[in-house]
């Protein structure tokens, strides 16, 4: 399992494919990401087919993939991931090679997946860089008190993350933090490793 940084954010990708997006998946992990998950929600799997066969195999430990399980198993991509409803708790329980990660909304569902998902996503923490309609749902001081508890699951911001707000995530007490329209919006990692404190 790899570990999280605060100065590398899990960045996750934008949902269309766009020209030269192998090579920036490439330059973020030569920059220092541990991990970047692939959320390309309309593809279908010959299209992921082609993308990562783009992608040299030595990268496919530090993917995610949304969904398609069938790609992960095939690729041996390093991780798979879920919405909360669709996460099967029983779903390769055992001689499974990959992260196994969920995306929750709310402390409910957090809690309910301890001991099954490797880390789960909570958002959004700050308001949405990249959907603009969907403002925060929690406050600072209640995360706090939420993420003191031990008996839960590896828990990860995500949300409005950026480099000017990364030192509250730490502060609340996150595991990391992952981005969308922070990191995108910086075209890659260099800027973010660069500038986080």
């Amino acid at each position: 399992m790899m570990n999280f940084h605060f100065n590398t954010p899990i960045a996750i990708s934008l949902p269309d494919f766009f020209p030269n997006s192998p090579q920036a998946v490439r330059a973020m992990i030569e920059a220092g990401a541990e991990i970047i998950h692939v959320r390309k929600i309309y593809a279908s799997e010959e299209e992921l087919f082609t993308w990562l066969d783009q992608i040299d195999p030595e990268f496919y430990p530090h993917l995610t993939l949304h969904h398609h399980p069938k790609v992960v198993r095939r690729y041996k991509i390093g991780g798979i991931h879920f919405r909360f409803h669709e996460f099967d708790k029983n779903f390769d329980k055992t001689g499974r090679f990959y992260r196994r990660s969920a995306s929750c909304h709310n402390w409910a569902e957090a809690k309910s997946l301890t001991g099954y998902a490797d880390y789960v996503f909570l958002s959004p923490v700050f308001d949405s860089i990249s959907k603009t309609d969907h403002p925060s749902r929690f406050a600072e001081e209640q995360l706090k008190i939420l993420l003191a508890d031990p008996d839960r699951p590896k828990v990860v911001a995500l949300g409005g993350v950026t480099v000017e707000n990364i030192g509250k995530v730490r502060e609340m007490g996150f595991e990391g933090a992952a981005a969308i329209g922070s990191v995108w919006a910086m075209k890659t990692t260099d800027r973010w490793i660069s500038t986080v404190p």
